[in-house]
């Protein structure tokens, strides 16, 4: 497994192979290291999102992740502005995931794979962010993690029940920074997810918009 890692940090990473020997005797890639646990190095490979085990899951920060897995989540109906592996992984784990695509090739590709209680819309990219605007709090989660997301967060609270929360993933980018605050003078708090996340090297923060009495229970 050293030998592996010397390679990957040298080619992949294009790091000195003498350099590459440092890092990987640190353990980074040993059985019970965090990068093996977390799926993080096969998924960098693959260049997909998924766990060590292969299985897909949300491109979100490996923090959101364990927070949510130690949720009851199974009873709960799920939007997604977009869709990806995230919809097959809230699919094992809430009662109903709904989300749109906009990028025609994507949606084709995931919603093959799709179980019976998950639905992909595909949209326009002008109709993109309206998209929620058809329901009326139907929905105890809403993820915001594809484009426009600023216009996304606007319009998606006529869709979230009373007890909802929102998940915007990526949400250190300063871009963000209106439809965040948007969300808190709506009266949400947030909390912060910061940490590695699925196939890249940097850190990033995927959070939880909620009020008082919500669904997960914050």
């Amino acid at each position: 497994m050293k030998e592996i890692a010397i390679q990957f940090f040298w080619k992949i990473a294009g790091i000195h192979p003498f350099f590459a020997r440092i890092i990987a005797g640190f353990g980074f890639f040993r059985k019970h290291s965090y990068l093996n646990k977390t799926g993080w190095y096969r998924s960098f490979q693959k260049r997909v999102s998924i766990n060590e085990k292969g299985d897909p899951i949300p491109w979100y920060s490996y923090p959101m992740i364990h927070f949510l897995e130690t949720k009851a989540l199974q009873s709960l109906r799920v939007f997604e502005f977009g869709c990806g592996n995230s919809s097959l992984w809230w699919s094992k784990q809430a009662k109903e995931v709904v989300s749109c695509e906009h990028h025609q090739g994507w949606y084709e590709k995931v919603v093959k794979s799709l179980p019976e209680n998950a639905t992909c819309h595909l949209v326009s990219e002008e109709k993109y962010a309206q998209h929620l605007l058809k329901y009326t709090k139907e929905f105890d989660v809403i993820i915001i993690d594809g484009i426009q997301r600023v216009n996304c967060a606007l319009n998606c609270l006529g869709a979230l029940k009373e007890d909802g929360v929102v998940i915007w993933d990526d949400s250190h980018r300063e871009e963000y920074k209106e439809g965040i605050d948007y969300l808190l003078n709506q009266g949400f708090k947030r909390l912060d997810f910061v940490g590695l996340g699925p196939i890249v090297m940097i850190q990033g923060a995927t959070s939880i918009f909620y009020r008082s009495n919500n669904v997960l229970e914050i």
